[in-house]
C-alpha cells in the first residue's frame, strides 16, 4: 500500500494549495471524495488516484464521448484503376 500524497505532490496534482480546493478538484476531476486527514488536506493515496483516473478513462472510451469515428461520405471507394482504352 501507498503512502498518501505529500502536501507538495497534492499542489503539483491538482494546481491548488488551498486543501478545500484541492479535494473539489479530486471530486470533480476523478469523482472521488478523499477524506481529510487532521490537518484539514486531501489524505489520498497514488494507487487510489491511478485507479480513479483509468476508471474515468474507461468509462469515457466505453461511452463513446472522446473518441469521434466519422462515416465516409458517398459511396464505399473502391481501387482507382485505370485500364487503358
Amino acid at each position: 500500500m501507498s503512502k498518501p500524497l505529500t502536501r507538495e505532490e497534492l499542489i503539483e496534482r491538482t494546481g491548488y494549495r488551498q486543501p478545500s480546493k484541492q479535494a473539489a478538484w479530486f471530486r470533480r476531476e476523478l469523482g472521488i471524495d478523499p477524506p481529510k486527514g487532521r490537518d484539514g488536506y486531501p489524505r489520498i493515496t497514488q494507487d487510489v488516484v491511478d485507479a480513479a483516473t483509468l476508471a474515468r478513462r474507461t468509462d469515457k472510451l466505453l461511452s463513446g464521448a472522446t473518441t469521434t469515428i466519422k462515416p465516409t461520405e458517398g459511396p464505399a471507394q473502391g481501387p482507382n484503376w485505370k485500364i487503358p482504352a
